[in-house]
């Protein structure tokens, strides 16, 4: 049980269960660029009796072991995607593109496809994917090429609870890279910027906990650089007679021009490159 600064009255046994209550609770209300409601409302954590992170992670990373081999169809497709690369910077810029690219996102949240992917040959098939398809996609297409590449869990809103070792703590799948910049996350289903060049979006703060079978890693998400991403505006005023001619230019930077380059992709007539 999480409360900070509330009016928490203690637990009370009814029947086989147990009751917390509040009184004055904190009122929930809709509004932009709200904390979230963890840090200031009341919350219930609940939870299986798993003896850790450790023994968790390790029986899930034996649930998806033969989701993650590489195949031959994943090393053609990386080979072609890399070929004439000058650098293994180009090639991370490239493979992370394709999937950008060519997969499509579609969420799977019910049933065994909610924590299983799929294998990466079938979502290179199928050209569209979740999280986890397209995060196993990813990594398999890095480590065809020689990248260390490790499959991450977060949750997109919710705080991390170390205490409460369970896989319904996340609903996100990413790509950890541990040798590139110090250990760089990759979000393959932010289709509008570059992913080597910038942190996931929205993700800043949040906890990953990397699946490995030997056990588990927990990490911290860190913020992108201060002043990153810019807005820059050029006016020019001109006086023509008795007339003042306005030309402008606007240009946007990393995660604003993310933002613009994604709303001119979903409401224009043609594909933007």
């Amino acid at each position: 049980v999480a409360a900070s600064e509330l009016n928490l009255k203690p637990a009370t046994s009814v029947g086989n269960c147990r009751k917390w209550s509040v009184s004055d609770p904190v009122v929930m209300a809709r509004e932009s660029m709200r904390a979230p409601g963890t840090s200031f409302a009341p919350i219930v954590y609940t939870g299986t009796k798993a003896s850790g992170w450790r023994e968790l992670i390790r029986d899930y990373a034996a649930k998806i072991r033969d989701r993650v081999q590489l195949d031959e169809t994943v090393k053609n497709t990386s080979a072609q995607i890399v070929a004439n690369a000058g650098s293994d910077e180009e090639k991370l810029r490239r493979l992370t593109r394709y999937v950008q690219k060519n997969i499509k996102y579609q969420a799977i949240e019910f049933g065994t496809r909610g924590v299983i992917p799929n294998h990466a040959s079938k979502t290179l098939s199928d050209k569209f994917g979740d999280c986890k398809d397209q995060s196993v996609l990813l990594a398999q297409l890095l480590k065809a090429q020689g990248f260390a590449a490790e499959l991450a869990l977060v949750s997109t809103y919710a705080s991390f609870v170390e205490t409460i070792p369970s896989l319904d703590q996340f609903n996100h799948m990413i790509v950890y890279l541990p040798n590139y910049k110090g250990g760089t996350f990759f979000d393959p289903t932010q289709k509008e910027f570059g992913l080597s060049a910038l942190p996931p979006l929205y993700l800043e703060g949040q906890t990953a906990v990397l699946v490995k079978e030997d056990g588990h890693k927990i990490l911290q998400i860190k913020p992108p650089e201060k002043n990153l991403s810019k807005i820059i505006v050029d006016r020019e005023v001109t006086l023509e007679g008795d007339k003042a001619v306005i030309r402008e230019m606007i240009r946007w930077t990393d995660y604003h021009a993310a933002f613009v380059r994604g709303y001119f992709r979903r409401h224009s007539a043609r594909p933007l490159g």
